[in-house]
């Protein structure tokens, strides 16, 4: 009986690194539109939110990594063939804006002659000084990707939230930890 539970939720550390960098990524674009629209527009909110994204970086090429060495659960007999197909592709384009987003911020950052530091130490320079116009090419990039990002998450939760209230199967559920939801 244990075996089959396994397979059907995801392990605890999976479910740690979906939850944190859902916060963490959320939080961020939020510090991002809040710098953006000059609603916020301190010296803070510009370092958390590069700081931030270093570690969102980090933490998805730790994920990355647990994804590809440990077996998830299958969505075989829950949902059609044609919404395996769509999670499969929405969810390897939120990894790939998982690394694209924070790596388009670094460079970004670096391009307007800043140093990125990852907690304390000063991350290797991948681009020298560029001009305010090329700066601001980069930046647009970064704007881009986190309003794709931002779309896709919205449309992520949508999902979860329709196969749990609509659909009724347990997808939403198996990403849940049992303290948030027993059954």
């Amino acid at each position: 009986m244990a075996k089959s539970k396994r397979t059907i939720r995801y392990f605890k550390v999976a479910m740690l690194f979906h939850w944190s960098m859902a916060i963490l990524i959320i939080l961020n674009i939020l510090g991002g539109l809040l710098k953006h629209y000059e609603i916020l527009d301190l010296p803070i909110v510009i370092e958390l939110h590069t700081r931030t994204g270093i570690i969102i970086l980090t933490l998805a090429i730790l994920r990355i990594f647990w994804r590809l060495t440990h077996k998830y659960p299958s969505l075989t007999n829950i949902i059609p063939n044609s919404e395996k197909i769509l999670a499969y592709f929405s969810h390897l384009l939120l990894y790939i804006l998982m690394i694209a987003v924070p790596v388009s911020g670094m460079l970004f950052f670096q391009s307007i002659g800043e140093k990125v530091y990852f907690l304390q130490i000063e991350l290797p320079q991948f681009i020298i000084k560029q001009s305010t116009a090329e700066a601001k090419k980069i930046l647009n990039i970064h704007q881009s990707l986190a309003l794709i990002f931002l779309t896709l998450i919205v449309y992520h939760i949508l999902a979860a939230l329709k196969h749990h209230f609509i659909d009724k199967n347990h997808v939403l559920t198996r990403m849940l930890p049992k303290w948030i939801y027993r059954k």
